[in-house]
């Protein structure tokens, strides 16, 4: 392949080559959701602008304790966006106190009603 056609892709850049490209194409089905890679990466830049305006650096850590889930997907592109890091702990006290290291903490509702009842037991 001649080197004038070569670009390496990193996720950032595959991210806006295929909002670009295949704008309308279904980046995520989940269940009934659909949506395209033109939303995605709207929804990764929007992400990104959200942890900049919180206060979010370069090199902070974001934590997400969440099923795969499109959000998750969000994430792994809207937190390198806003050149931070993605921190996924583990569901144990480490992994509590791995997310508590972190700027911000995502966390879904229901596992959060499981972890509080968890915590209110021991």
């Amino acid at each position: 392949m001649p080197a004038d056609s070569f670009t390496s892709l990193t996720p950032l850049s595959f991210l806006a080559r295929a909002a670009d490209v295949f704008s309308d194409k279904t980046a995520i089905a989940y269940g009934d959701r659909r949506t395209s890679y033109s939303e995605l990466a709207a929804e990764a830049t929007r992400l990104a602008h959200a942890l900049r305006a919180a206060g979010v650096q370069r090199g902070d850590r974001v934590a997400y304790m969440c099923p795969n889930i499109p959000e998750m997907l969000v994430a792994n592109f809207g937190v390198p966006l806003a050149v931070a890091l993605t921190v996924l702990p583990a569901l144990s006290l480490h992994g509590l106190v791995t997310a508590a290291l972190a700027i911000v903490v995502f966390v879904a509702w229901w596992l959060l009603l499981a972890l509080l009842a968890w915590l209110r037991r021991t």
